[in-house]
């Protein structure tokens, strides 16, 4: 059978064919030449029929192809998105026991980090300064009481022995004070690596899986798994829409 087109065909095949686009959305029309269903492909400008292979344009105009051409376009499209957003719901569901171990562990990191952010800062202040002196002015205090107890009218040896003891021990007291808060120092810059590398990899974790495609409060794995369904079923039309769903299931 040769290629026909609606306005060859009769009245009656037009009014058959009339009656099929308005019923475009089920895309199955009746080939007007043999009465079987026909198929619409949305990449060519007609019609062709799965039995006796006649190719047709629909009643009207180019105006009818092209909306039909359209519509499939655009449920093509919709399909698309859906399908992309449940693959990144799957993923988001395998990543969030990863990130939230990330998130866990950077928390720890920056409470180690202000600790010794505060002791590091405590021994540059005022009062980390003076007690630094307490070691010297005990010594001086112990040994100039020794002195002077000993050799009662000699005080002025008992002021030199307590300042050379009180000079010995601020060495070794200043020393000490040294090493420690260098060893602050090195805790301060390796806290904040180990924070911003953290930090890093919980930024290319959410943006290798989508993180902010869900609210903060529906990324645990049953509203995730609730929202898919929702979605994957056709019940919500837009991750919102099925969160919607999702809180009116609770109250429920």
């Amino acid at each position: 059978m040769g290629h026909k087109g609606l306005h060859c065909q009769g009245g009656r095949q037009n009014h058959q064919v009339k009656d099929d686009v308005s019923r475009m959305s089920t895309l199955s029309i009746k080939c007007p030449g043999c009465g079987a269903r026909a198929r619409a492909d949305i990449t060519k400008p007609y019609i062709q029929c799965d039995y006796c292979g006649n190719h047709f344009m629909l009643q009207g105009s180019t105006a009818q192809a092209e909306a039909l051409h359209q519509r499939l376009a655009q449920q093509a499209r919709e399909k698309e998105g859906l399908e992309a957003q449940l693959r990144s719901l799957s993923d988001l569901t395998h990543a969030l026991p990863r990130l939230r171990l990330m998130e866990s562990r950077l928390d720890v990191a920056r409470s180690s980090l202000a600790t010794y952010q505060e002791k590091h800062r405590w021994w540059h202040s005022l009062p980390g300064k003076l007690v630094t002196g307490i070691v010297p002015a005990l010594a001086f205090l112990v040994f100039y009481m020794a002195v002077s107890s000993n050799f009662t009218h000699n005080h002025g040896e008992a002021l030199i022995a307590g300042v050379v003891m009180a000079g010995l021990a601020l060495l070794p007291t200043l020393l000490v004070r040294k090493l420690y808060i260098s060893y602050l120092t090195r805790r301060v810059t390796w806290g904040k690596a180990a924070c911003a590398s953290i930090e890093n990899e919980i930024s290319n974790l959410k943006d290798q899986h989508d993180v902010d495609l869900l609210p903060e409060g529906y990324r645990q794995p049953e509203s995730i798994v609730f929202i898919s369904k929702a979605l994957a079923s056709r019940r919500a039309n837009s991750i919102q829409e099925a969160i919607t769903q999702y809180e009116d299931s609770r109250k429920g």
